[in-house]
């Protein structure tokens, strides 16, 4: 009989700990379901800085924005009213792509840029794998529509950096 009691015993404490320790999982799992949620708002949100250096021609948030490091590569629409549209792809370093943007901010006095239908996939630890849509319009009634893959590093959640670049143009 005391035999028995013990048993119950020791399988009534085995239980109680067994599911302090699913609780403890749980919670871990809770807090890096947490942290996983801020990083992808820290993502979305420096994708609206973007966003924004591109609608307020900030050019020096773009240089911070590409490292010297950032791979860019981009489709570009040229339209011919003769041959149809052509279109040429390519890769650019951070600074040329800079550069070239800056020409084309200069000569479009207002722009109107959408991003939306985000979708953050992590790739390793602290880099994540944003695509989402973009459109971009200007009052010279130049538009186009592309998708835009960017490699985000967030390890220094204080500056963190585009990694890679990659735009595709959709436009008809």
């Amino acid at each position: 009989m005391i035999k028995k009691f013990f048993t119950i015993l020791a399988l009534c404490c085995f239980s109680a700990i067994q599911a302090q320790e699913n609780n403890e999982t749980a919670d871990q799992r809770n807090d890096s379901d947490l942290v996983e949620i801020e990083k992808r708002i820290q993502i979305i949100n420096y994708c609206e800085s973007l966003k924004e250096a591109y609608k307020t021609k900030d050019i020096e948030s773009l240089e911070n924005i590409f490292s010297g490091e950032t791979f860019i590569y981009t489709t570009n629409r040229i339209q011919c009213i003769s041959k149809g549209n052509k279109h040429y792809s390519g890769h650019k370093e951070a600074k040329e792509y800079v550069h070239t943007l800056a020409k084309i901010l200069k000569r479009n006095e207002n722009i109107n840029i959408n991003f939306f239908d985000y979708s953050i996939s992590k790739a390793k630890s602290d880099t994540y794998i944003v695509k989402l849509s973009h459109e971009w319009e200007t009052k010279t009634a130049y538009r186009d529509s592309g998708i835009m893959y960017l490699m985000c590093d967030i390890s220094d959640a204080t500056n963190p950096k585009f990694q890679t670049l990659k735009w595709e143009d959709i436009t008809e």
